[in-house]
């Protein structure tokens, strides 16, 4: 059994080891807008070393960052 790290490509750690060191304690709430028949939560929570916030940028690029190595655990 190998550990989360070994989906990862190099590219990818670098990407996840930057935002730990750049954020502190981050949550992003993605979710589809109540009333919506089908509404899907998408909710991220990290927990980083730093004291930065990310931009609405970030949290996307964060977001889905996540979505793929969620994707590659259960492909």
């Amino acid at each position: 059994m190998g550990t989360i790290a070994d989906l990862l490509s190099a590219n990818e750690q670098k990407r996840f080891n930057t935002w730990m060191t750049k954020f502190g304690e981050v949550h992003v709430d993605a979710s589809d807008p109540k009333g919506v028949s089908d509404r899907m939560e998408v909710i991220l929570d990290l927990y980083g070393l730093g004291a930065g916030k990310p931009n609405q940028t970030e949290q996307q690029a964060v977001i889905s960052w996540a979505q793929d190595v969620f994707q590659k655990l259960y492909s």
